[in-house]
């Protein structure tokens, strides 16, 4: 009997984590599988073409959301209402941000996809901070199927630019939440004033978050050319599918932060699997991986090297959950700087010398300063309370 309550205490302890857990598995799964099937589908020089686009356009959306997301994160648990005012700054900046790359590409068809995926980012980070997991399972799956259905159709319609397309479409199913934000909330800019630090911050971690997970697919076009860049990509979207547990975790933790609850079992248990998921990728990769992407070079050895970045990536999403809901995100900002600069570096200089692997090498060594970065800050923390 005492088991069974214990079974029911966590069960509704944590019923907000396995729904958001749930909705990101299985939404992160569909992911990876879409772009999975698309690496067999497409030829590696279209495979790494389409995330050189996409790339651009991550990096406009992030510039257009003025480190949205993560205000909207901190301050609506604590009922303060800047959603209106938010996005309205946000949608303004995407279109300019749209007309801004079609001049300079000539490609419409990315001012959908930044335009939309604003739109995304605003309505599920607002369905996360109000803790709306439910909502937050349904709008994910809907947008998931949907970005597959019209990708994969306006792909033999138009060929890969139906792909980008279709994802931005699908970003679309966010709307009803935006729209209702702004019939609810007065517009009300008095409101940012008195947290633009924190916003500046917060904008400049997104920044460096999205520069160090974009600019490697700028360089290695440049440097190296699409084919390059297709192997290199289908190695990061293979780790990308065990990246969703802390992901995930961030999610749920990040709302509890800044109300004061730590979750420090549920990070412990977060990190362990993480080593655990290292483990099984360094064996299983030589095995699994030739059977589907024969066509694919380096990528065994790519997904063993980049597999290690699990483990200290694990560690930041710990401290970047707690500091940013402590507001401290001028340390988040210090480490994001750390970390890109880091990554950029190595891409230069060893992925000049190394080629591919050095690459990776590269992205591992970037998480991992940060990751000492944080243990720094800790230690630290601890020999000044002692």
């Amino acid at each position: 009997m005492g088991k069974k309550l214990n079974i029911k205490n966590i069960f509704q302890r944590f019923k907000g984590l396995f729904s958001i857990g749930i909705a990101d598995i299985l939404g992160g799964g569909i992911s990876s599988l879409f772009w999975l099937y698309l690496a067999t589908l497409l030829s590696v020089e279209d495979y790494g073409n389409i995330f050189y686009f996409i790339a651009i356009g991550n990096i406009a959306i992030t510039i257009s959301l003025i480190g949205s997301k993560t205000t909207l994160m901190v301050y609506v648990p604590k009922n303060i209402k800047l959603e209106s005012a938010l996005f309205l700054l946000s949608i303004i900046l995407a279109s300019i941000s749209s007309l801004i790359v079609f001049f300079f590409y000539s490609n419409s068809i990315l001012g959908f996809y930044i335009f939309g995926g604003v739109i995304f980012s605003l309505g599920a980070s607002e369905i996360l901070a109000k803790k709306l997991y439910s909502n937050n399972f349904v709008f994910l799956i809907i947008q998931k199927l949907t970005m597959i259905g019209l990708s994969i159709g306006l792909y033999y319609l138009i060929g890969i630019n139906g792909i980008i397309l279709g994802i931005g479409l699908s970003f679309f199913s966010y709307l009803p939440i935006v729209i209702k934000e702004f019939k609810t909330t007065k517009i009300d800019f008095s409101l940012l004033k008195p947290r633009l630090g924190f916003m500046f911050n917060s904008y400049a971690n997104n920044l460096l978050v999205t520069f160090f997970s974009q600019i490697d697919k700028l360089i290695i076009t440049s440097l190296f050319g699409f084919t390059l860049l297709g192997n290199y990509q289908l190695g990061i979207q293979f780790i990308a599918v065990f990246q969703l547990l802390p992901l995930t975790v961030v999610k749920f933790t990040l709302p509890h932060d800044a109300n004061g609850n730590p979750n420090r079992n549920l990070k412990i248990v977060m990190f362990l699997i993480s080593i655990c998921f290292t483990v099984l990728i360094l064996f299983l990769a030589p095995v699994v991986i030739p059977v589907f992407f024969d066509k694919y070079l380096y990528v065994v050895e790519l997904i063993q090297i980049l597999s290690i970045s699990l483990i200290p990536a694990s560690i930041n999403t710990i401290f970047t959950s707690k500091l940013l809901g402590a507001e401290k995100s001028k340390l988040i900002l210090i480490s994001h700087l750390l970390q890109l600069s880091t990554y950029v570096s190595g891409v230069i200089i060893l992925g000049s010398i190394f080629g591919i692997i050095g690459m990776a090498i590269s992205y591992v060594l970037a998480i991992t300063v940060q990751s000492i970065f944080y243990l720094i800050i800790a230690l630290k923390e601890t020999f000044y309370k002692s």
